[in-house]
């Protein structure tokens, strides 16, 4: 099984967050998964790591000691995939689409998920619907089923 990991899971798994326990046993139950994420959720994990420490969430040494838990996790268990321009491009029709409620971030998301074929796994719930919208298979972590979770 391929899994696209977008952004909200990764940070839960290696700082807290109020769905740190979900995505901990979510990547617990899904060891041989063919886990993959991009580029861009580097450049995104970066930047919600910046704003943990600067917002006082996160110790300077403990953002060392998260981005450290990523670099190893992206080394022993990850595979990330480097974007090509017609996953821009793709992306860009996401957005054009009349009524979406994304942002140009998770429409990258979603148009990496869907060129590689794998299931997206997100903790956003307005990533998730988006999702199902243009039917690419969603997984939430902690959600029985991600439809239920908070009425989306």
């Amino acid at each position: 099984m391929k899994t696209y990991l977008d952004t909200s899971v990764l940070i839960a798994s290696v700082s807290p967050e109020v769905e740190t326990e979900a995505a901990l046993a979510w990547l617990e139950r899904h060891p041989n998964a063919d886990h993959l994420i991009s580029d861009w959720t580097l450049v995104e994990v970066a930047s919600a790591i910046a704003l943990k420490e600067r917002s006082q969430q996160l110790t300077m040494n403990q953002a060392r000691i998260v981005n450290e838990i990523v670099d190893s996790w992206v080394r022993d268990s990850l595979e990330v995939l480097p974007i090509h321009r017609t996953v821009f491009h793709s992306a860009s029709r996401l957005l054009a689409q009349s009524g979406t409620r994304l942002r140009a971030g998770d429409a990258l998301h979603l148009a990496i998920a869907r060129e590689e074929g794998a299931t997206l796994v997100t903790l956003d719930r307005t990533l998730a619907n988006e999702a199902s919208v243009i039917s690419l298979p969603v997984d939430v972590p902690g959600a029985s089923s991600w439809q239920e979770a908070d009425d989306i």
